[in-house]
């Protein structure tokens, strides 16, 4: 049995997330065993055997939009070293930098991606923004967007603030 670090695992756990973005969860079970099975846990096993990451995620129906994803947290992983960074944040005040640095790094990464990876890391000042919220801070008289399309990054931010300030109600 191979060892693992604790890099590998909370790498892993971001990778467990985006393959996640499956909408059936046996699949997703399935798809992350075959990772697990392969040894496809970390960066570098990743990047190693892109060929046959890749058939995996098309054999379990990951579409080609989303494929470049998975190759991006393998490659920019180790340059934006979360592990170590979040590690010696003991007072959680480097979430909201990070969660641009996650954006900015990672192809296919936005903000409610990045922000539900960092709160589930321990960033419980960051909010992931979803339909469910959006719907609640618009529900109170705040609406800053398209109805027909998703939040900007400076509409995400203000939709954060403003749950932030609900929640500080309560």
């Amino acid at each position: 049995l191979r060892r693992y670090n604790s890099e590998d695992f909370h790498y892993g756990a971001m990778l467990y997330s985006i393959l996640s973005l499956r909408e059936k969860f046996n699949a997703h079970k399935n798809q992350f065993n075959e990772f697990l099975k392969n040894g496809f846990w970390t960066p570098n096993s990743i990047n190693k055997n892109k060929p046959k990451v890749k058939k995996i995620l098309k054999n379990y129906g990951f579409s080609n939009r989303k494929i470049p994803m998975v190759f991006s947290t393998a490659e920019n992983w180790d340059g934006l070293n979360l592990t170590e960074r979040m590690r010696n944040d003991e007072n959680k005040k480097l979430g909201f930098k990070l969660r641009e640095e996650i954006v900015n790094e990672i192809f296919g990464v936005g903000y409610k991606f990045a922000s539900l990876f960092l709160r589930m890391s321990g960033y419980e000042k960051i909010i992931p923004i979803d339909t469910w919220a959006i719907k609640y801070v618009e529900s109170r008289g705040f609406v800053n967007r398209r109805l027909d399309s998703g939040l900007t990054s400076n509409q995400y931010i203000e939709y954060e603030k403003k749950l932030t300030n609900y929640a500080k109600k309560f």
